[in-house]
């Protein structure tokens, strides 16, 4: 058979010479059937276990509409791309192919065979065209396959995504990251590795619609995340607006993979933090406005590695004056479960530069005690019964102790309750910084399981809890509801997410 492909070949070639001695336009149909025999003729020569060990991408699964372009792609059995192919089309009026990129573009009806050719081995495929589009109009990210609660780095997984209508035109889903140094993601498969701490924004598109959503990074993982963080050495309590310096933390283990610590002030505007460009333990400071300023350096995403400082800024020029002693006033001796009033004491000097007492209860969930912020009170109340030591500190004097005994209400028990302890914040910049939340449950053996956490707007706050402790992230810019439930109880906060 090859010896006639080829002998009739030579005869259309020389029938083609003598028309075109008389003047004669070549014969174009008989060119393209010589080209597509000879393409053929090289094809069977190849064996079939060859062509096996390659995959062609990008193959429509039905037919496409005229002008809906594509590109096909040869992948090795490594998974790589395998560069240098070569394609044709054997009706280019039909199906144009470029013969280096693969891109496609259908110009009318009908089917068209598509070769291609890498080193000495051959293929081909089909793509049907048909002039009447269907195009894609909605497409939707699969729930099941989103991970929920975020991810840790090397983690890896498959998205997939519903498209509707299923008989569409408009050729194969593209997947993208919007940072690719967080998770990276195969463009046509959907399979994709956490890289890097972080939130990247996954985004599956088809023809002129799309779906995204977001993959949080947490942190690492096996021995080498951080797990713990210090400042070292500690903060100063006091400065002066103008005075400048420079903060240090030390995170174990010093060779962790959990990326750069993160830097933040609470409220912003009283003192600016930046962080060296070669290590981020190590950031410099300015007091620039008068107030209480609390440092919180992060890694991470265990409690262990959050740390704080507080800091008080004063007036240039008007020194600095540190309290020398803590004084109760009047305190309880005692209490049963559910008392509540203030707490005091006096701070010597009263005009001290040490800035706000911070007030401390031990064991947690007996006595809950919010600070009266400007004021040296806080009020409380006791939610469980036991002996609890409240401590109150400012500056460098010596804290001052208290201990009372909580005795229980007799109620015979009834149902749980909780409390935020101490209230979230607010508001949160996106992307930056990751904030805690903490609830007591009372009574503390309740003996209902763990504390459920979530997130009413999971595109705007990413919520991961572990029972009365839950972290959150900002991803999306609007106003989100973390809810807090135990059995019965619940309680919420809601949240904005500023620009960062």
């Amino acid at each position: 058979m090859f010896h006639f492909l080829i002998k009739r070949t030579q005869q259309d070639n020389t029938a083609r010479t003598q028309r075109d001695t008389t003047h004669a336009k070549p014969n174009m149909s008989t060119a393209r059937l010589s080209l597509f025999l000879l393409f053929a003729l090289a094809f069977s020569c190849v064996p079939i276990e060859e062509v096996s060990e390659l995959e062609l991408v990008g193959v429509p699964a039905g037919t496409v509409s005229i002008g809906r372009s594509d590109v096909l792609e040869l992948y090795l059995p490594d998974g790589s791309l395998a560069e240098g192919v070569r394609w044709s089309s054997n009706y280019p009026e039909i199906v144009e192919i470029h013969p280096i990129t693969g891109r496609y573009i259908p110009q009318s009806d009908g089917t068209a065979r598509i070769f291609y050719m890498y080193g000495t081995i051959t293929g081909s495929t089909t793509i049907d065209v048909t002039g009447i589009a269907d195009p894609a109009m909605e497409i939707t990210i699969d729930p099941a396959s989103i991970p929920s609660g975020g991810v840790n780095i090397e983690d890896t997984g498959t998205l997939t995504a519903t498209i509707d209508p299923l008989t569409h035109t408009d050729g194969n889903i593209r997947w993208s990251s919007s940072d690719e140094g967080f998770v990276d993601i195969n463009m046509r498969t959907g399979e994709y590795t956490a890289v890097g701490i972080g939130t990247a924004i996954i985004t599956a598109q088809i023809g002129s619609v799309s779906d995204t959503t977001p993959i949080q990074v947490l942190g690492g993982t096996g021995s080498n995340s951080a797990t713990g963080i210090v400042f070292n050495p500690q903060p100063p309590s006091s400065l002066e607006r103008g005075s400048n310096g420079v903060l240090n933390v030390d995170v174990t283990p010093s060779d962790h993979i959990d990326g750069d610590v993160v830097w933040v002030t609470n409220p912003p505007g009283v003192l600016t933090i930046t962080v060296s460009s070669t290590d981020s333990t190590t950031a410099s400071y300015e007091a620039i406005a008068i107030n209480t300023v609390t440092i919180t350096a992060t890694v991470g995403t265990s409690l262990v590695t959050i740390t704080s400082g507080l800091i008080n800024v004063v007036a240039a020029g008007s020194g600095t004056k540190p309290a020398q002693s803590i004084e109760f006033l009047s305190p309880p001796a005692s209490l049963t479960e559910s008392d509540s009033d203030i707490l005091s004491v006096a701070v010597t000097p009263a005009d001290h530069t040490d800035g706000d007492v911070m007030w401390q209860s031990s064991p947690p969930g007996l006595l809950m005690i919010t600070p009266i912020d400007g004021t040296d009170t806080a009020s409380y109340q006791a939610i469980g019964s036991g002996e609890v030591t409240i401590t109150v500190s400012v500056g460098s004097a010596i804290p001052a102790l208290h201990t009372v005994t909580i005795t229980s209400s007799g109620g015979g028990g009834g149902s749980v309750t909780l409390v935020f302890s101490p209230i979230p914040s607010n508001s949160i910049e996106m992307g930056s910084v990751i904030g805690t939340a903490t609830v007591v449950a009372t009574p503390i053996s309740h003996g209902l399981g763990a504390v459920q956490w979530m997130s009413d707007d999971v595109n705007i706050i990413s919520i991961v809890g572990n029972d009365l402790t839950a972290q959150y992230f900002g991803i999306g810019l609007g106003t989100a509801t973390i809810t807090a439930t135990l059995d019965t109880a619940s309680v919420s906060r809601t949240i904005t997410v500023t620009p960062p």
